[in-house]
């Protein structure tokens, strides 16, 4: 319940750390888990006596579009902690209980550790890892790609090439059509997503300026959702979401790579399970295919090398689509301030 926030935040302080960003800043944690039209934190607790002694964090799809609530809905797990001295079984008890008294088509987690694959895998989660795919502007210095040893970093093709298609910059009104919805619906990748949930999610997001960009052709359409990155005085171009068949963004690369030159920007990178070969369609290079190269995972605060995401994901079968803003792995890593109006 909202009135239990102070339980929440006091157990991610002592258990979880008192310098994570959700304990440092209330505003993120709100933005992460409160649910103002359900009345609730989107989070369960287990009390033992008067004591909170586990926390299994979540967040519904459904909080974003109401129209994924039930069978369509995801629950993304983000933070999920027994205390040490708590009953044996707390940990799985929150989860069953989640499962129990939430309805949903989907749970799952993006960002595990190694160590829980394991647990993941138990509880009848997929796993799998997030690849990562970039695409250089060729006229561009590399500040923030690395190179180890003679790797050549994979630059985007100019021109605009035979097939080429554009990337369109929509809005929240563009987001309400109705024939756009409902081709977008149509789409049925797993898990569910809409339009009007792009809109909540990362439109109406305070902390980060979001960019949704629509791509058509051959009857699909996808939402491409980005943000621009910057370390020092480099920039790069997230994407951080695509909704709808990804396979609508073949043909996309000159205007993906005319999009980060715009933001002065050096790379666009991607990180996404599910896409199959569609992503080098849209003229991007997987990461792992050029022996060397480094690409930052991190940006808040900046770590020059990373490695790929893990993912879990369990519910109906069907056309897996997973990206980093699926879940909570992107959101601010430290206090900031909100994002200035347009």
């Amino acid at each position: 319940f909202l009135d239990e926030v102070d339980a929440l935040a006091g157990f991610l302080r002592e258990h979880w750390g008192r310098e994570h960003v959700l304990v440092t800043d209330r505003r993120v944690l709100d933005r992460q888990h409160r649910d103002e039209g359900r009345g609730r934190y989107d989070a369960m607790l287990a009390w033992h006596g008067d004591e909170v002694v586990g926390v299994l964090g979540f967040i519904a799809a459904s909080r974003f579009d109401p129209v994924l609530a039930g069978v369509r809905d995801t629950l993304w797990l983000t933070t999920w902690r027994a205390r040490d001295d708590a009953p044996p079984g707390t940990g799985l008890a929150l989860v069953r209980a989640l499962q129990r008294e939430v309805p949903h088509g989907w749970m799952g987690t993006v960002g595990l550790r190694a160590s829980a694959v394991p647990l993941y895998r138990g509880l009848g989660f997929r796993v799998g890892e997030l690849e990562r795919w970039v695409i250089v502007d060729p006229d561009a210095t590399p500040r923030l790609l690395a190179r180890e040893g003679a790797a050549a970093v994979p630059m985007a093709r100019l021109g605009p090439g035979e097939g080429a298609r554009p990337l369109v910059a929509v809005g929240a009104d563009d987001l309400r059509d109705p024939v756009l919805v409902r081709r977008l619906d149509a789409t049925g990748t797993v898990p569910a997503r809409t339009a009007a949930h792009t809109v909540g999610r990362f439109l109406a997001d305070p902390f980060f300026r979001y960019r949704v960009h629509l791509a058509e052709g051959d009857g699909r359409v996808a939402l491409l959702v980005s943000r621009v990155v910057r370390h020092a005085d480099a920039a790069a171009l997230r994407l951080v979401a695509v909704v709808g068949d990804f396979l609508a963004l073949a043909g996309t690369g000159p205007a993906l790579l005319a999009l980060l030159r715009a933001d002065g920007a050096e790379h666009a990178e991607l990180q996404v399970a599910g896409a199959g070969d569609a992503p080098a369609a849209a003229g991007l290079h997987r990461v792992d295919g050029v022996e060397g190269l480094v690409v930052p995972e991190r940006y808040d605060p900046f770590e020059p090398a990373g490695s790929p995401l893990r993912y879990a994901l369990r519910g109906p079968e069907g056309p897996v689509l997973v990206t980093r803003g699926d879940a909570d792995q992107d959101r601010p890593n430290r206090p900031v301030p909100p994002v200035p109006s347009p």
